[in-house]
């Protein structure tokens, strides 16, 4: 079976915290967590431990953060197929609290 999902990359940075800043408050983070992920990359990883045949059709930018994303992949992911690369546009990061 062959897969094709269209969908995003993106690098998640999780940050553990003791509590919410009040306005005007700066706190430090207990620890935090730098991640690849993305709704498109996530679902392509599930079609994959199903034992599908994967095709990703994602954007990826060409700043610093996009270009790790792309050695992950190539590193990690070596069943993944990408479709896109927006060398002039940078990466989507997105932040978490926890």
């Amino acid at each position: 079976m062959s897969v094709l999902v269209i969908g995003s990359l993106i690098v998640d940075n999780t940050i553990y915290v003791k509590s919410l800043p009040q306005p005007g408050e700066t706190i430090f983070a207990k620890s935090s967590l730098i991640s690849h992920g993305g709704k498109g990359a996530n679902q392509a990883l599930a079609v994959h431990l199903s034992g599908g045949e994967v095709n990703l059709m994602g954007c990826v930018g060409g700043d610093s953060v996009g270009e790790e994303y792309k050695r992950y992949l190539q590193r990690e992911r070596r069943w993944f197929r990408l479709f896109d690369d927006k060398p002039h546009q940078p990466n989507r990061v997105s932040f978490y609290h926890s």
